[in-house]
């Protein structure tokens, strides 16, 4: 299935990294900090995996937000995305908020 669609795939990618940068060129000298809230879900993920091909990692944090209502693995993938992301752009801050 991803062979057959890996064109439109690329194409798709490609659109909402253009999205991303549009944004932040038009904003970068009105904030101080991007943010990407980060879940722990498969959108929150896709969002984090766009963003860090686009923008230096020291332009945006991301935020995990624990409502005390997330089930056990969500944890474990947080942790697991952020030591993976931190490896790879040692200058990305992840903040954890806790209601």
């Amino acid at each position: 299935m991803i062979e057959k669609n890996i064109e439109p795939l690329k194409v798709l990618e490609n659109e909402a990294i253009d999205f991303i940068n549009d944004v932040y060129k038009k904003y970068k000298e009105k904030v101080d900090y991007f943010i990407v809230s980060y879940s722990g879900g498969k959108d929150s993920q896709v969002v984090l995996d766009l963003v860090s091909k686009t923008l230096p990692p020291d332009e945006y944090i991301v935020i995990f937000t624990d409502t005390t209502m997330e089930i056990p693995p969500t944890y474990e993938v947080y942790e697991k995305t952020k030591e993976y992301y931190q490896k790879l752009y040692p200058n990305l801050k992840f903040l954890y908020s806790k209601k």
